[in-house]
């Protein structure tokens, strides 16, 4: 009788274990990441990636001599390379390159290549939009001594260190683990995949809880910066008001353009870092939630949407740039209408065909040059003819005809030659 009960208790708790793997299957969670990860991530990694280099070629071209500048330039620099590596990544975690004959263990792949180089470059831009929000912090507080406090110099060389620091912390992941030939018993294949040194075990511990710290840090320093900022900035626009309304609503107005634009920033940092940091406290305290937990799929599934926020928050900066600063909206206006003009001149010098009504046939020539007034006289003598026809190849095809003075009748049996330049 007790065996049988110690039966019954064991299938019963087989089902429940059963029950809990079976709230997301296999196929469900391939679909969910394909969707997110290849689709969503894919596509906003991609303008991202575009709006990135756009914001760095902007801010360097308007010059790196302020701190506001600097602190743009190098979180511009930190999310274009999360999201270089997040697009790496979800290629590696496509079907497709999966079930391909690469001699490659995609997903141990990605770990190395991309899975913590990513985490890397968005643990830096955390610390680099603290660092904005502590500087803007200053500028209300002590506005006559922030100039000697955060120079652009120093702005520099706080950014530079934020690099480094990080690089530093990783050191312990990379030194127990990489990439090597290994045996593959799906595939029976020997095959690239992630290896660990022996001493990997002693180390794990260190490298997950100094990742978890610099999260936790960089997201509460953005938290408690943004807050303290809000505070000041309206305590101070208050006061003004209070004592000079004239000067208050200059100098408010002057305030908020500085600021706004950080506040945002900030805001969007922390919405989007939220669900990164709740998932991983759950995985802390609800040991289920983990890899290798009985909610495995679904821990990958919302892990895959906190990477889709991770990439969302990369990309807008391009947007609140636009819309608050004045002079980064010159300086897209000035790029793209150069780019314009430089695009419209070379198909300028390939748009036009001219094309000549002359007795000759079987003849044709070509010229790389602008053909001046002179030489257009004479080669309209050379082929004894009076007219031309100016063609629109690109735009719609039409033929403009274009006469000179020398305009005279032409039989029917005339043939066109082409002179391109």
């Amino acid at each position: 009788m007790k065996d049988s009960n110690t039966f019954v208790s064991s299938v019963a708790m087989l089902d429940i274990n059963l029950t809990r793997r079976v709230i997301l299957s296999d196929e469900q969670r391939t679909i969910v990441e394909v969707v997110v990860y290849v689709f969503l991530c894919g596509g906003v990694s991609v303008f991202g990636i575009v709006s990135n280099i756009i914001n760095i070629i902007i801010f360097f071209r308007q010059g790196l001599k302020t701190t506001m500048n600097i602190s743009f330039f190098g979180l511009a620099i930190s999310d274009l390379c999360s999201l270089l590596n997040l697009l790496c990544f979800t290629i590696f975690l496509n079907p497709l390159v999966e079930r391909s004959n690469l001699p490659i263990v995609s997903r141990e792949f990605q770990y190395l290549v991309a899975g913590w180089p990513y985490v890397c470059f968005t643990r830096i831009t955390s610390l680099i939009t603290a660092f904005m929000t502590a500087e803007r912090c200053l500028c209300i507080t002590c506005p006559l001594k922030v100039k000697n406090i955060i120079t652009p110099k120093r702005a520099a060389v706080v950014i530079c260190s934020t690099y480094v620091i990080i690089f530093f912390f990783l050191l312990p992941e990379y030194a127990t683990s990489y990439i090597d030939w290994k045996f593959y018993p799906p595939r029976n294949k020997t095959l690239l995949r992630l290896v660990f040194t022996s001493n990997r075990k002693s180390m794990e511990g260190l490298v997950f809880i100094l990742n978890a710290c610099l999260g936790a840090l960089s997201y509460l320093l953005v938290v408690v910066f943004t807050a303290v900022l809000i505070y000041k900035l309206k305590r101070n626009s208050k006061w003004r008001k209070e004592n000079n309304k004239d000067f208050s609503d200059q100098t408010s107005s002057r305030d908020n353009k500085a600021v706004t634009m950080v506040l945002l920033i900030a805001a969007f940092l922390i919405v989007c870092s939220a669900p990164s940091i709740v998932l991983s406290l759950v995985s802390f305290f609800l040991q289920e939630f983990s890899v290798l937990g009985f909610h495995s799929n679904i821990f990958f599934a919302v892990w895959s949407i906190a990477f889709f926020f991770g990439a969302i928050n990369s990309s807008v900066n391009i947007f609140l740039y636009y819309k608050m600063s004045s002079k980064f909206r010159r300086s897209f206006k000035a790029l793209f209408s150069k780019v314009r003009r430089r695009a419209d001149s070379s198909a300028q010098r390939t748009k036009h065909r001219w094309t000549f009504v002359g007795p000759r046939k079987n003849t044709s020539k070509n010229y790389g040059a602008d053909i001046s007034s002179d030489n257009l006289s004479k080669l309209i003598n050379s082929y004894r003819c009076d007219s031309f026809v100016l063609t629109d190849f690109p735009t719609n095809g039409n033929e403009t005809s274009v006469k000179d003075d020398f305009q005279n009748s032409v039989s029917a049996e005339d043939i066109r030659l082409g002179l391109q330049f």
